[in-house]
Parts: structure tokens; sequence; C-alpha cells
């Protein structure tokens, strides 16, 4: 499998990055999601909250190199079938996930150290203190933080069913070829 994408197919870097930050997304969400479950006592939530907090921290510089991969690399083209509305809603969408991917991070870490806390990169050394601690720029952050979450959720469903929609309905490859197993026909993926 080639390194770069090709018109039929990503290749195998862009299916790195992509799945890589799909999974680290969704421990993200489980960290803090079921952190709050647990007693407050219990050594597990701050074990939970650094992992979230080292997670993010590895997460920007992946998410930067993707961007940077993405801007700098053919896409494979769309089958010819496809309808300018989907074509302008797949692209806001992806611009979006890629805001979303950069802001949350630091959206965290701003928050964080600005509430007076420190980001550990799993326990090995703490992120600088850029910032000074502020209340109300921690608030903004937090605020900043939430939305972006929740907008990052409503975007991945809707990545993930337009996806299926592709696979399942349309019956074409746009689904197949971010799959390391997928073997274009020389034809697919080509416009009509």
């Amino acid at each position: 499998m080639q390194a770069k994408d090709s018109s039929s197919r990503y290749g195998i870097l862009s299916m790195l990055f992509h799945w890589s930050i799909a999974t680290l997304f969704l421990v993200q969400f489980y960290l803090i999601k079921r952190r709050p479950y647990l007693p407050e006592d219990a050594p597990e939530r701050g074990l939970y909250m650094l992992l979230h907090k080292s997670i993010g921290v590895t997460l920007l510089p992946i998410a930067l190199a993707f961007l940077i991969w993405r801007l700098k690399n053919l896409r494979p083209r769309l089958p010819g079938h496809i309808k300018p509305h989907e074509i302008f809603l797949a692209r806001t969408s992806h611009t979006l996930l890629y805001a979303i991917m950069l802001i949350m991070p630091i959206s965290g870490y701003l928050m964080s150290t600005f509430f007076g806390g420190t980001t550990s990169f799993f326990g090995l050394f703490n992120l600088p203190m850029l910032v000074g601690q502020n209340e109300a720029a921690s608030a903004f952050f937090s605020s900043m933080h939430t939305i972006g979450a929740n907008c990052f959720i409503g975007l991945a469903i809707f990545h993930i069913a337009a996806a299926l929609k592709h696979h399942f309905v349309g019956k074409n490859d746009i689904l197949r070829r971010m799959l390391p197993a997928y073997n274009p026909s020389p034809l697919e993926g080509e416009k009509e």
C-alpha cells in the first residue's frame, strides 16, 4: 500500500492519522465521561484526568501534522454522482472537524492553566504555565472546551452517518477507501 493518497484511495499515512485521531478522541470522551462515576477519593479519578490531559497534549501535534498532510496531499476523487450539496456538506464538516481537532487541546490546556492547574504529560514532565491564574479566562476556555466537545460529537456522528449512507445506500467506495484492505479497481473513484 502506498504512503500517499491517490485519486482512487487514501494512502496509509492518511489512514493512520484518521484512525489514530478517531481512537484517541474516543478514549478522551470515555475518560472524561467515566470519571464522574468514580468515588471522590478513588485514585483512578486523578489518573483519568492525567490521561485525558496527556492524550490531549498528544493530539495537538498529531492533528497539526494531519492538517499539513491533508493540505499538501492529493485527495481521492469523489464519484461523479455525488450531488453539489453533499460535496458542500462534506467539505464544511471536514473543515469544522479539523478546526475542532486543534481547538480542543488548546482550549483544554488554557482552561487548566488559567485555573492554576498543571498539565502533565503522562507524569513525565509538566507543560510550561504560559499564563497566570485567571478565573474568567478559565471559565471562558472551559465553555469553549465543552462547546467544542459537543460540536465534535455532532460532527463525528454526521461524518459516520454520511460514510455509512454512501456505503449502504449509495453503494460507492467512499467508506471503503479509508480502510487498509480496500483495493479499488482502476476505474473506481474516477469522475463519470
